[in-house]
């Protein structure tokens, strides 16, 4: 990488601190906690689709009750009547129970934590890409500055004798 070779040491050094700082931002710990807590959102979303199945399951039931007592309640019988609007405010409630339960906010919630540990590897991936370049340029600079050493020590013996 080109920048790389145009950095001073302090500047290399500097770099260097930022990148280790974005790797050690991923760290394993980091990452355990996400995971953790996207397990636990996971559960959440579970529980609540669970929930929301066994009401769904409630509400045809009760719908397949109306149906038949519709059919039975030809002379407008005050019993079948009557449990047939019980079961109708049943099934409202049931129906605005499931409505409520959607688990909007939590799968918004591992979204976001999803794409925090994305980001979270992104940083430590490009971050380690950029230590080994930069790791590189040292023992490349380091190299240089030993063979001018070596030039130099050599000019310094010849014009000494």
């Amino acid at each position: 990488m080109e920048f790389v070779d145009r950095l001073s040491s302090s500047e290399r050094d500097l770099l260097t601190n930022v990148i280790n700082d974005l790797i050690q931002d991923a760290s394993p710990e980091s990452l355990e906690k996400i995971d953790e807590a996207l397990s636990r959102v996971k559960q959440r979303i579970d529980s609540v689709n669970h929930k929301r199945n066994y009401l769904g399951a409630q509400v045809s039931q009760t719908e397949r009750a109306i149906r038949i007592l519709n059919k039975l309640n030809v002379g407008d019988d005050v019993i079948i009547t009557t449990l047939i609007e019980m079961l109708q405010s049943r099934k409202y409630d049931l129906r605005t129970e499931v409505e409520r339960l959607k688990p909007a906010e939590a799968l918004d919630r591992k979204q976001r934590l999803k794409r925090q540990r994305e980001k979270l590897m992104a940083r430590k991936q490009f971050g380690q890409l950029l230590t080994r370049l930069l790791e590189r340029q040292a023992k490349e600079v380091t190299a240089i500055d030993c063979s001018a050493a070596e030039t130099k020590e050599e000019e310094v013996a010849k014009s000494g004798s």
